[in-house]
């Protein structure tokens, strides 16, 4: 069985009977509904399996994972990941004072842009650098 197949195929859809030829077409039909039916729930036992307890509870209560194709389910399991990676990169990057300072601010934008490309929150205030005069100054 090729378990992929449902990653990388779309969903058959039913001809539609005014057509001619709709016993023809149905018969080609059903048996690729079933590969990608079968596909479809390996691929997701797979990825459900392959993630830990507590990520599995986590996108259970997003989004119920039986109405989710596998494609659909290993896209938000990627787009989640990479929502915790800009944030871990965000909030724990420090400039070292070595390189160039430019590309450290530039690099944290493009992380904060990300995030709401992502459909996340990203407060304006963090966008702004702090008063130089200001006494929480750092910069």
């Amino acid at each position: 069985m090729d378990l992929d197949y449902a990653l990388n195929k779309e969903k058959s859809h039913a001809p539609s009977p005014i057509y001619d030829y709709y016993i023809e077409r149905m018969k080609e039909y059903t048996p690729k509904l079933e590969k990608w039916e079968n596909s479809d729930w390996i691929v997701k036992m797979i990825i459900r399996y392959s993630i830990s307890f507590d990520m599995r509870s986590f996108f259970s209560t997003e989004k119920d994972n039986r109405e989710l194709r596998a494609k659909e389910l290993h896209n938000s399991i990627k787009v989640y990941f990479r929502k915790v990676f800009l944030f871990d990169n965000l909030f724990n990057s420090y400039y070292d004072g070595i390189s160039d300072l430019g590309n450290h601010v530039k690099s944290l934008f493009d992380m904060a842009y990300e995030l709401k490309a992502l459909r996340l929150h990203v407060s304006d205030e963090f966008m702004v650098l702090p008063n130089q005069g200001s006494k929480d100054s750092k910069v």
